[in-house]
């Protein structure tokens, strides 16, 4: 029932609406007019070249709903739950730096949607790049320096993201434009890894100078997390979030 309810609700909105109007006129035809006098000559004949017309519409989008998007929803319950859970632990990736940050100042859990540049600036004006963030690459590396640490976290993200293309043959196109989006938002951060190379030392007080770039990757996240929190909706597949 639920993979039903599925397919009708993402078939072609023109397709939804010509088949519902059809059905209704043809029930309407069928329970009324069938029974009603003849209004001018030859409307039998009419009728019954009307009703042939409806009862092909109804069935042409049966036929499109069983044979076309049935199958497509089954196909995205199977691959849906790995796909979303990599994509949600792209936009992980990079909306956990600043959940970091807001953690080590005790601000409490951040929520998405409502994160603006002034809110980045804020946070990123309070961690120096060079002092300790509370993170290590893994149990025989010692902990990463803030900016370390978001470079880290960028890394992780483009990891995931690359992961996330194995399954390129059955993303849709609006979940491969949020995940090229988010890929390209580190573009500019190379210049990140330049800044961690032994021997190269840092004139910077704060991260403020990174803020413009980072939160143009975290809308690209924010945009990423609430496409799969609407697709789990839409197909009815497990998910903490609400859809926005």
């Amino acid at each position: 029932m639920k993979a039903m309810t599925a397919a009708i609700q993402t078939t072609p909105l023109a397709a939804s609406v010509l088949g519902g109007a059809s059905l209704v006129l043809l029930v309407l035809k069928v329970t009324w007019l069938n029974f009603v006098e003849p209004l001018f000559p030859h409307a039998q004949e009419l009728g019954v070249i009307v009703e042939a017309f409806l009862i092909a519409n109804v069935s042409a989008y049966i036929f499109f709903v069983l044979a076309v998007q049935l199958p497509i929803v089954v196909e995205k319950w199977t691959l849906a739950q790995p796909i979303m859970r990599r994509s949600e632990l792209a936009a992980n990736r990079v909306q956990g730096f600043l959940q970091m940050i807001a953690g080590s100042q005790n601000k409490g859990l951040l929520i998405p949607d409502e994160i603006t540049i002034e809110t980045v600036k804020e946070l990123f004006a309070s961690v120096s790049p060079t002092a300790i963030a509370p993170m290590i690459k893994d149990i025989h590396s010692p902990q990463l320096s803030w900016l370390g640490a978001m470079a880290a976290h960028q890394q992780q993200c483009k990891e995931v993201i690359d992961d996330v293309w194995r399954f390129s043959r059955f993303l849709d196109a609006d979940l491969v434009l949020l995940l090229d989006q988010l890929d390209k938002a580190f573009e500019t951060d190379e210049m990140i890894l330049e800044m961690l190379r032994p021997g190269v030392i840092l004139q910077f007080d704060n991260l403020v100078g990174w803020a413009e770039r980072y939160y143009r990757s975290y809308e690209c996240a924010a945009k990423l997390e609430n496409y799969c929190a609407k697709f789990r909706a839409t197909y009815g597949l497990p998910g903490t979030r609400v859809a926005r």
